[in-house]
């Protein structure tokens, strides 16, 4: 019997240890607009193809209620209205050029836009920007880093993707709304130890049995 235990338990270690290399989602949102509100305004110059295209500039914001904010990879939990910045780290639009973005930074608060509400920042190199003309239009992010007071330490292999929806043409722009959701790779030491927190449990209710 007691090599049983040993073997359940170290079989339980060894599929949280296996899970070490598995992406999971920290944060996502549905698209919070039921109308074609902007939430995101991607600008094209007079002499490119257009608002449809793929070079410009792209900026983003929410700053209504209705964004849900779920955080089930970061230590937070559920926000009922968060708010959203996406801009180059700087307050300016993020430049894309052939559907690559220059550097940007992904801002999430709860409640309104101030630095004692900021819940988490997503920073990237660049981003690969697909426009509405090639299908279902999107931004890939690339080199992402989560930073914040709800990250937890030691987070890799981190992406983020928003899909854009509602697209309406106003000029020379394009104005969308989007849903969001990001992922990485935990912290190898917080899943090896959640693997010792189940071999130890079943350890105590073996004993009192």
């Amino acid at each position: 019997m007691k090599g049983t235990r040993i073997f359940i338990g170290a079989g339980l270690l060894g599929l949280s240890l296996s899970a070490m290399a598995q992406s999971r989602t920290m944060a996502t949102f549905a698209d919070p607009a039921t109308t074609a509100t902007n939430m995101f305004t991607f600008t094209a110059p007079q002499s490119s193809a257009g608002p449809l295209g793929d070079t410009g500039s792209l900026i983003g914001s929410w700053s209504a209620n209705g964004l849900t904010l779920q955080t089930p990879g970061l230590n937070g939990g559920t926000y009922a209205n968060a708010r959203l910045v996406v801009d180059n780290g700087s307050g300016g639009a993020i430049s894309v050029n052939n559907g690559n973005t220059g550097t940007g930074q992904i801002r999430l608060y709860n409640g309104a836009v101030s630095p004692s509400n900021l819940l988490f920042t997503v920073s990237f190199q660049n981003a690969r920007y697909n426009p509405v003309s090639f299908g279902a239009a999107s931004l890939l992010g690339n080199g992402v880093v989560f930073s914040g007071p709800i990250v937890p330490a030691g987070l890799t292999n981190a992406s983020f993707a928003f899909s854009f929806a509602n697209q309406v043409v106003s000029g020379n722009s394009l104005n969308m709304t989007a849903s969001f959701t990001s992922s990485a790779v935990p912290e190898p030491a917080s899943l090896a130890a959640f693997g010792l927190g189940a071999m130890a449990l079943i350890r105590r209710r073996r004993a009192s049995k």
